[in-house]
């Protein structure tokens, strides 16, 4: 069995560039199962950026 495994596949932070590289390298492999560590699966048709605001205004 050929597992592929993602931390997060996220395309609204800060380099969707590079998701997009690890899903084209990934697609090749032709894995039996995708394994993804997530919270949530929602915001269909929702802002998909409001933590870059929230992140704009924590002071460090």
């Amino acid at each position: 069995m050929k597992i592929v495994y993602s931390g997060d596949l996220r395309l609204n932070g800060y380099n969707p560039e590079k998701v997009l590289k690890w899903v084209e390298e990934a697609h090749p492999f032709e894995p039996d199962l995708l394994l993804i560590e997530g919270t949530s699966l929602s915001n269909f048709g929702d802002d998909l950026a409001p933590h870059l605001a929230v992140e704009g205004k924590i002071i460090i």
